[in-house]
């Protein structure tokens, strides 16, 4: 059966407080009771439910990335860029391509409402389309409501900011 913090907290003798402070890394933890704290944790083999992290401080630590396509190492190394500097930075990516597909509008709609569905923290948006005079009312609709942000990589979106790459071929070390 899964440990749960209050499980912890009666093994390591302190408060779910102090358990959830030791977790989450705030301080007002004597050392001692966090070295205590962290030995339950291990011997009980905890982890903290990411989803009620997510209904307490309202963070996924998750990104949705949409990109064209892998094939093309352009993309692929942009994504694995940007996955690099997210995952620095704790978070993860969750990414989908669009563009191998019949119909890549009703995938990119696809994705974005699925990201949203999911809580990502963001959306990183890479199309191959011309959004300046796209008319699609769904895109349109998603992107106008930003129930989350969206940055558009090497795309202009009016309305929404954007990023874009320099498109010079280098290799990530």
């Amino acid at each position: 059966m899964k440990s749960t913090i209050k499980d912890v907290a009666r093994e390591a003798r302190v408060s779910i407080a102090t358990v959830s402070r030791v977790i989450n890394n705030l301080d007002r933890v004597k050392n001692t009771t966090r070295k205590k704290v962290e030995e339950a944790i291990e011997k009980l083999q905890f982890n903290p439910n990411p989803i009620a992290r997510t209904m307490i401080n309202g963070e996924t630590k998750s990104i949705g990335l949409i990109v064209p396509h892998l094939s093309n190492d352009y993309w692929s190394q942009v994504a694995e860029v940007i996955q690099e500097e997210l995952w620095e930075l704790g978070y993860t990516v969750m990414m989908c391509t669009t563009s191998v597909v019949d119909n890549p509008v009703e995938r990119e709609i696809a994705f974005l409402k699925n990201f949203i569905q999911r809580n990502v923290d963001g959306i990183i948006f890479g199309s191959l389309r011309d959004f300046s005079s796209f008319e699609h009312p769904d895109i349109k609709g998603i992107l106008a409501t930003q129930q989350v942000s969206i940055v558009a990589f090497d795309q202009r979106i009016p309305g929404i900011s954007q990023v874009n790459g320099d498109h010079m071929y280098w290799r990530h070390p």
